[in-house]
């Protein structure tokens, strides 16, 4: 009997929100951070296929180690100094082993631009988690992908995030596009 060959896909973005605490903020506490992991649309509940989020910290931080064990998988905190955050994401499905992610926790903007305590720094990686010949349970799940509920983070954050990678809406965002010129063309 040959073996079933088949994989899938769990779309997410990892990333972080800073924002400078201006002039008067303490010295060892200059800016707020969010980091997270997310969906590729912002509503997207992952809490269908992941049951914990760890998040190592800086060890200069007390409580450095942090899990969510439920939506949104995010920690802030306030700190002065930019560090690689290791996120360690844990399935529902204990025979999945958890993965690590890395993310440098950016601070500080980069080139010309100068802090501003209206202007946030927000970093994002999009990344594929892919399940070579995963459990029927999971492939089912993850073939209908994650439901959508609305407010997982907060609104302060999600305006922030740099970019919605939701594949669909994107292809519908282009498709729009393209007609619009060609219809503009023809009338020429």
């Amino acid at each position: 009997m040959q073996e079933l060959r088949r994989e899938a896909i769990l779309k997410i973005v990892h990333g972080s929100v800073a924002q400078w605490q201006g002039k008067k903020a303490q010295e060892d506490q200059t800016h707020k951070w969010h980091c997270y992991v997310r969906g590729v649309h912002p509503d997207d509940d992952l809490s269908f296929v992941i049951k914990k989020v760890i998040f190592q910290l800086h060890p200069t931080f007390n409580n450095f180690l942090r899990s969510v064990d439920r939506p949104p998988f995010m920690v802030s905190e306030v700190g002065w100094g930019e560090f690689e955050i290791v996120i360690r994401v844990h399935f529902k499905d204990a025979s999945i082993t958890p993965i690590e992610l890395f993310h440098f926790l950016k601070l500080y903007p980069t080139g010309e631009q100068s802090q501003s305590t209206k202007k946030h720094v927000v970093s994002e990686f999009y990344d594929e988690i892919v399940f070579p010949n995963p459990p029927d349970a999971l492939y089912q799940k993850l073939s209908i992908g994650p439901p959508r509920v609305p407010f997982h983070f907060p609104h302060t954050i999600t305006e922030h995030f740099l970019t919605n990678f939701d594949e669909d809406e994107q292809l519908v965002i282009l498709e729009t596009a393209s007609k619009k010129i060609s219809d503009e063309m023809a009338a020429l």
